[in-house]
């Protein structure tokens, strides 16, 4: 079990007209945390599995005023729950073997993540009017729901190497109030190559290719694009499928 609190920053405390916001308060909460981690087979297949639940009081949140400027105020509290889990295993592990190295590996996470106490105030511009929201009980903006991700890592005596890497995220929601989400999306990256020691001289070739599923995804989101009245832009566009190749040379001076 642990506690913490976080101030909020200049700009909350700052108001617009140059006063001080002086009844702002930090943010604190309380986290209750469970894990487990081993291994078995001789270490081969390790895991490490955590949940978690942490309650934040005092949630710092923006009140617009008629003039169109913005404040902050605490009236907010979250309900965060979820599940780390990590899962690897060590298929083989021998440099005097071809295939001298191969690991294999998979990790989740769960959040559900939730407003329990979340009312704001914005400004309605086609009524000239303050209007208060309760997004109590929505899920937290931002927050990914479910991600996996899962690789193959792979060394052989002569040299030659390759990584593979799928990533999963669920649909993300993009605005306090949950009308906007994301599309859940998948990305798959491989990168392989050679490298060779001579001497003090070592020396890396690769090439790889990453969303080799040609995904339509954005890594860079704004979240709350809708507040400002005109139709929301969230998304920055990520790239395609893309080709990368490189070379490594190092030398060692001892």
């Amino acid at each position: 079990m642990s506690y913490g609190y976080s101030p909020p920053p200049v700009s909350q405390i700052n108001n617009y007209d140059g006063t001080l916001n002086m009844n702002i308060k930090p943010e604190d909460g309380r986290n209750y945390e469970l894990g487990v981690r081993g291994g078995a087979f001789k270490s081969r297949f390790n895991f490490d599995v955590t949940t978690y639940q942490m309650h934040l009081k005092n949630a710092i949140v923006p009140v617009a005023r008629p003039n169109g400027t913005t404040a902050y105020r605490n009236a907010g509290a979250t309900n965060q729950k979820g599940i780390e889990a990590l899962l690897s295993y060590l298929a083989v592990s021998n440099p005097l073997q071809d295939l001298s190295f191969m690991k294999a590996w998979i990790s989740y996470t769960y959040n559900d993540y939730t407003f329990t106490d979340y009312k704001t105030q914005s400004f309605d511009w086609t009524s000239s009017s303050v209007i208060t929201l309760d997004n109590s009980g929505k899920h937290v903006t931002g927050v990914v729901p479910h991600s996996l991700s899962a690789g193959v890592d792979i060394d052989t005596r002569p040299g030659f190497f390759g990584n593979i890497v799928c990533y999963y995220y669920d649909k993300i929601p993009l605005n306090d109030a949950n009308t906007y989400y994301a599309d859940p999306y998948s990305l798959l990256n491989i990168k392989l190559g050679y490298k060779k020691i001579i001497g003090p001289l070592g020396c890396e070739i690769f090439a790889g290719i990453n969303n080799a599923f040609n995904a339509r995804y954005s890594s860079l989101i704004l979240y709350n694009a809708d507040a400002n009245g005109i139709p929301p832009q969230f998304f920055n566009p990520s790239p395609g499928v893309n080709y990368y190749t490189g070379l490594k040379l190092k030398y060692n001076f001892k």
